[in-house]
Formats: C-alpha cells, structure tokens, sequence
C-alpha cells in the first residue's frame, strides 16, 4: 500500500512539475493575445477617465502644426525632432510614419484638403526658405523662386506669396500653381511685413499690413481675375470701418463675415472683437477682449469659439508684445453666437487648472471638440464641447 501510495504521489509531483514548465516555457512572461488584451482594457479605461475630463491634453510631448488628417479620422502633427506622428483624437493608438525627419521647421501651413503643405525652413545659419511638403509621398520639392511669406490661394492647387525685388526694392503680390509655376503677379505691396488670406471659391486675395498698436491696419482687397504677367489690377481698400489700431482679422467659411480684433487707441490697450460683413461694413462690437488668433469659426459660421486672456498688465502693449513674445495669456473659453452675441462658457473657471496661452484653434470633424496648442508648454489640448 505504501509503495502505491508512493508511486502516485511521485507521479502526481511529475505532472505538477511539467506543467509549470510548461507556463514557464511557453507563456512567459505573459502571451501576446493576453498582453493585448490588457492594454486595449487599460485604452478603454485611459478614454473614459479623459472623456469624463472637459479640457486635457492630447499625448505626453510637444505637438506642432498639428491638424486632422485628410480623412477625418485621427489628428496629425510633428514631433519637436520633426518627425511626423498621427494619434487619436483622444489622444490614443500614437504611430510614427517613419519618415525622415523634417529639421527646423519655422512654419508649416496645411492645404485645405491636407494633401500638401507650404514649409518654412531655416537653415544652420539662420537662413530661409519655403518649399512644398508632398503629405502622401513624404517628400519636399523647392521651390525656384524666393518668397518672403507664402500661404495657400484658397486650394490645394494654387498658392499666394509676397515677393520682394532686390533690383528696384519693389514688393508684390503673386499667385501660382502648387509647385510655384506659371506666376503672375497680382498687386503690389506699399508694406514690408504683411498678413495674406483667400476665401474658398471667391475670385479675390485679401492682404493687409502687420497688425501693431500705434497704427491703424489697413486691409486691401486683389481680383485674380483678368490678370496676366507682370500686369495686375489696382488693388482696393476694403472699409474704412476695417481700419483700426492693431486691427487683424479672420473671414468666416463661405467669406461672407469678417472677425476683427483690435485695440483702442494707439497705446495698446483695451482689446475688441468685432464682426463686420464681407464689405467691412455694419461691424457689431462682440465685447470680448480677445485676438482672431486665438479664435475659430463653426462649419456653419453661426458661432466662434475663442480663448479669451484675462488680467493682461496695463503696460502690456497689444497686439505687439504678445506676438513678439513678451508673455504668456491666461485664458478662458467662450463659445458665442455671431448672430446674437450670446456667450456661454466652454469650460468652468474651477475647471481650469492649470494656465493656458491658445493658439492655432481648431474644431473636430463633428465638432463635439475644440483643440488648441498651449504656447506655454507646446502641448495640444481637447476641449469636450
């Protein structure tokens, strides 16, 4: 009986054995399966905890010129090394594109239809330079001609740029295909600094001088239409309602309104928001103290949603040295009606915890968010709406 009893008990230490040889063998330390199992858990959990959160931040890095993908269906940005990265728009599923890196990047503006972008680039001795950043391909074509500031006409399929003449000191205003060909010349420029914008499918380019506080900015308006070379059509003023201290401003989606920040007299101080028509004329005083820069329109254009700074020092002057970055804002959320001026708070003040200076303001596919770069840290932000 002892020797039976023995046996089985040698026996079952043997299968207690192989099996934890076995686990050992082969599912340490844990399989692939259960891992990923866990970490889609712990992904639900990360979401839900930032879904009950009305503000925080997308990733753990510095974001930049982040924007949505062509799809609408994940955010896209560069990493401070210039490698391009996408991420959900909670902030989950990060992937590396694995592309060469893009070095100092100066400035990046995206196409409407993110299929392109016009880069900024700046070299080892600070010199710079624009080209044409191809989305899908990864590549930069340069362009033959030099620019002094570049944005996109409206379409991915023309740009608009300043140009400067080194032979007679002579400024102009261009307009080309993507890829810089077939110039033909639009206006010319009276100012050394200047702002570009260009409506989607109006036949006009908006330009104006850099907006500072001691003088009143002056907004001009040149037809593309019937233009041919060297030749352009005069340009014109659009308003004398539109001129104004410090005054810069942002055209709604179908061009029909016009945001202007400004401020009240030559000094710098008190910041307006206003809206006019696309004429310039009837403008309303919003009563928000804010910059366009810090605002964004809906789909629709029935609201803006802005950040608004609050306790700006007396001898601060804006908008000058906000832009030359002499401080930082503490701003608050506001989302308001264009047609009422009704306002309602984005976020809560004992919401906000920490400080934020937004920047580059944009709405999400539904527009259930609003995102924004923090200048403070470089950071981007979701706002649930």
């Amino acid at each position: 009986m002892k020797k039976v009893f023995a046996f089985s008990l040698s026996a079952l230490v043997f299968v207690f054995i192989f099996f934890v040889a076995y686990n050992i063998s082969f599912r340490s330390p844990m399989e692939k399966d259960d891992v990923a199992v866990i970490e889609d858990e712990n992904s639900k959990i990360k979401n839900k905890e930032e879904e009950d959160k009305k503000i925080f931040s997308i990733g753990n890095e510095k974001m930049f010129f982040s924007q949505i993908d062509q799809n609408n269906e994940k955010l896209i940005y560069f990493s401070e090394k210039g490698e391009l990265f996408s991420i959900s728009f909670l902030g989950t599923l990060k992937k590396n594109f694995n592309r060469s890196a893009i070095t100092i990047i100066k400035d990046f503006d995206w196409s409407p239809e993110r299929d392109k972008a016009i880069v900024l680039l700046e070299d080892e001795n600070k010199n710079k330079r624009y080209v044409l950043y191809e989305y899908k391909k990864g590549e930069i074509k340069e362009y033959e001609q030099l620019m002094d500031y570049a944005v996109w006409a409206g379409s991915d399929s023309r740009i608009v740029y300043k140009k400067y003449n080194q032979a007679d000191g002579t400024r102009s205003l261009m307009i080309a295909q993507a890829d810089g060909k077939n110039e033909r010349k639009i206006a010319d420029i009276p100012w050394k600094m200047i702002s570009i914008a260009s409506v989607k499918n109006k036949n006009s380019i908006f330009f104006w001088n850099l907006p500072v506080a001691n003088e009143k900015t002056q907004l001009k308006k040149a037809s593309v239409i019937g233009i041919s070379g060297n030749s352009a059509n005069e340009a014109e003023i659009i308003s004398k309602e539109t001129e104004r201290y410090g005054a810069d401003y942002l055209w709604s989606n179908d061009g029909s309104r016009i945001l202007i920040s400004s401020v009240s007299d030559a000094n710098g101080s008190g910041m307006k928001l206003g809206i006019s028509n696309e004429h310039g004329e009837k403008y309303e005083d919003l009563n928000i103290p804010t910059l366009v820069s810090k605002c964004v329109w809906s789909k629709d254009d029935s609201f803006i949603f802005c950040a608004v700074p609050t306790a700006i020092e007396p001898s601060v002057v804006m908008p000058n040295d906000y832009r030359t970055g002499k401080f930082f804002t503490k701003d608050i959320f506001w989302k308001v009606n264009t047609q009422t001026g009704e306002r309602v708070r984005l976020v809560e003040l004992n919401d906000i915890k920490e400080d934020y200076d937004a920047d580059k303001l944009f709405l999400s596919p539904s527009e259930d968010a609003l995102f924004f770069t923090n200048r403070i840290d470089n950071r981007l932000y979701r706002i649930n709406l």
